[in-house]
């Protein structure tokens, strides 16, 4: 007897599980049918939005060179979709079984308004997982900020410093590629809820004619039904609406940092372009035998004496100009490479005796005359350095005519 109750009892539970599912079902299928319109409009919307992203990805493909990698996520993704289906078939080969088991017996019905509360539980419960998922969506967020910050350190170093360029260009690809990455798993999300949804449609098609035979059973639950199915829709509906809205700003949003970044580095990349090819051509001054380098300057000492005006306009056609010595380590250099020759220097008082300037018209700070010297002698308006009756090797400047041939150094400042 025992035994025969117990079978009983078992035999109870397992058929108000099914009339409990059954019902929720059936009470849920209005609200899926409602869901599924709106989704249909949304997923239109978001077919437009996706068209319009889709152009801006092929943009983006001629910097990213990961892209084949992203195709084997795709495929992965499309895997997982498949097996999701063949879950989602088996549970309405489920359902179906227990639709036959529930035309059996519709007594209980109040056990099952005790179900339907559970549900509304359950969905708040996916509410609060919603509202996780909004919580990673900023922390993703935080990340493409932080990134940016980066880009913007990027560009200072690419500024100070070409040797760095080829390190910060993979740098930024490595972010273009994780933003890239990111805005394709948020449409892989958005082709799962479309999978999602047309199963729903499909479910919904199904259980539309088991809802016709169970409406004269669920009279006294309809009260129940409409309070339940007004804040399962609020709650459904808002949270997905607020996400594709969200998802669609940032991806907006990061379309247009990308774009930015990237014409900004192009302008960068330009700017070292043509740096770079002042420096070749300086370089390839430099690689004259007769100029010798020092600093940021390139030096050539002449091999035909010239007055002093004809030798600052020889040196003007060369592209520099007469020496001017700004530091005793250059006093130094000009002694150590052109030796002991006797040289014009862009040094002159021609225009006030006394007040001595160079060629850029700036006035003389640093001086290093011989002992003696200026001395005038002979209207003496132009410097020469080497002076041969020098007694140091450092202090070798001396005034001489202007007019007296003597070779000249010339100097040319590097950008």
């Amino acid at each position: 007897v025992n035994v025969g109750l117990f079978e009983g009892f078992i035999l109870i539970l397992l058929l108000i599980s099914i009339l409990s599912i059954f019902v929720l079902f059936s009470i849920l299928l209005p609200l899926f049918l409602k869901l599924n319109t709106q989704l249909t409009a949304e997923k239109d919307q978001l077919q437009s939005s996706n068209t319009q992203l889709t152009a801006e990805k092929d943009q983006l493909q001629s910097s990213n060179t990961q892209l084949t990698a992203e195709k084997d996520q795709l495929q992965s993704s499309n895997t997982q979709l498949t097996a999701e289906k063949d879950q989602l078939q088996s549970s309405n080969t489920q359902l179906t079984a227990e639709k036959d088991q529930l035309q059996s017996s519709n007594t209980q019905l109040t056990a099952e308004k005790d179900q339907l509360q559970s549900s509304n539980t359950q969905l708040t419960a996916e509410k609060d997982q919603l509202q996780s998922s909004n919580t990673q969506l900023t922390a993703e967020k935080d990340q493409l900020q932080s990134s940016n910050t980066q880009l913007t350190a990027e560009k200072d170093q690419l500024q100070s410093s070409n040797t760095q360029l080829t390190a910060e260009k993979d740098q930024l690809q490595s972010s273009n590629t994780q933003l890239t990455a990111e805005k394709d798993q948020l449409q892989s999300s958005n082709t799962q809820l479309t999978a999602e949804k047309d199963q729903l449609q499909s479910s919904n098609t199904q259980l539309t004619a088991e809802k016709d035979q169970l409406q004269s059973s669920n009279t006294q639950l309809t009260a129940e039904k409409d309070q339940l199915q007004s804040s399962n829709t609020q709650l459904t509906l808002t949270a997905e609406k607020k996400q594709l809205q969200s998802s669609n700003t940032k991806l907006t949003a990061e379309k247009d940092q990308l774009q930015s970044s990237n014409t900004k580095l192009t302008a960068e990349k330009n700017q070292l372009q043509t740096s770079n090819t002042q420096q070749t051509a300086e370089k390839n001054q430099l690689c004259k035998p007769q100029w010798k380098y020092f600093k940021s300057s390139i030096y050539y000492i002449s091999t035909e004496k010239k007055s002093w005006s004809d030798s600052s306009t020889d040196c003007r056609n060369k592209q520099a100009d007469l020496l001017i010595i700004n530091s005793r380590e250059e006093q130094e250099f000009i002694k150590a490479n052109f030796g002991s020759t006797e040289a014009w220097i862009g040094l002159t008082d021609a225009v006030t005796e006394g007040v001595w300037k160079w060629v850029d018209s700036s006035t003389l700070t640093t001086r290093f005359w011989a002992q003696g010297e200026p001395n005038n002698y002979e209207n003496d308006d132009c410097a020469i350095t080497s002076f041969q009756k020098a007694k140091s090797d450092i202090l070798t400047w001396a005034d001489y005519p202007c007019y007296h041939p003597v070779v000249a150094i010339c100097e040319r400042v590097l950008n």
